[in-house]
């Protein structure tokens, strides 16, 4: 069965052929516009409080290394899909950020032109997103999700009515990179409370994390703005892929709410 090992436990295996190939992935710095490579095989980790990049080398059924790959481990952390229930309306509707992602690339009007490693500098891409965050002294994941809420929402924690899970709370954004799963938490809360925080200044934690907006969607409004890909006004991409799964675990836990649209 084919599975993921460091460089120095297959050093016998590692032929140079399978070392110089060229779509081996090259580790290097550079210093003064100058690139130093580190030497093939060698294993690398790249480390911070929020996470850890290591090598990693993908074997075959026979234990041989079939090519390599960076592996990305994170700490527990929750998604959480924020919703409660309008008063006028008594219809779902969800709490959406409009966080900005400085790494992403300005979307592309064609992806068959796109760059791999743009030199241009570009304006952060603002996506629309869930909340999440990650556990802290010790915390449960539950009490986790609570408290990204109430900070990244700016509501007062009496706001969150119930926090429930699907059956398997589980997700992986991206398994070709990512080995860690984040958990899946549904976040009831009081939209009066998060309508009333709408009018006030973001908090510090909102200007930390780059937080530009806060909006409440109806189901309806959500679908529709992922099916253009855009907020209304184009600014905001709602090309997210953590959201729109969660969302759409959400819609086969609960088919009725799915609206009409």
């Amino acid at each position: 069965m084919s599975r993921t090992k460091r460089f120095k436990q297959l050093a016998k295996k590692l032929t140079k052929k399978f070392l110089n190939h060229p779509n081996r992935w090259a580790l290097s710095t550079r210093e003064n516009c100058c690139r130093k490579f580190v030497s093939p095989g060698t294993d690398y980790e790249i480390r911070s409080p929020f996470g850890v990049i290591r090598s990693a080398v993908v074997t075959d059924e026979k234990g041989d290394p079939h090519f390599d790959r960076p592996a990305y481990y994170e700490p527990p952390f929750p998604h959480c899909l924020v919703w409660g229930y309008d008063q006028q309306s008594e219809k779902v509707h969800f709490v959406i950020l409009h966080q900005a992602r400085p790494h992403s690339n300005n979307t592309p009007s064609c992806i068959e032109g796109q760059i791999m490693e743009p030199e241009e500098e570009h304006p952060a891409v603002v996506f629309a997103q869930l909340v999440q965050g990650y556990a802290k002294n010790g915390e449960l994941l539950v009490e986790a999700a609570k408290r990204e809420v109430t900070e990244e929402l700016n509501i007062p924690p009496e706001a969150v009515l119930e926090i429930t899970s699907p059956p398997a709370p589980f997700y992986n954004f991206h398994p070709g990179f990512v080995a860690t799963w984040g958990t899946v938490f549904y976040v009831q809360v009081d939209l009066g409370a998060v309508r009333k925080a709408l009018t006030e200044k973001p908090n510090s934690t909102q200007q930390e994390e780059q937080i530009k907006e806060v909006v409440v969607l109806s189901a309806a409004e959500l679908i529709q703005r992922i099916k253009t890909g855009y907020s209304f006004d184009g600014k905001v991409v709602y090309r997210w892929p953590t959201q729109n799964g969660i969302l759409m675990q959400f819609f086969c836990q609960f088919p009725h709410l799915w609206p009409s649209v």
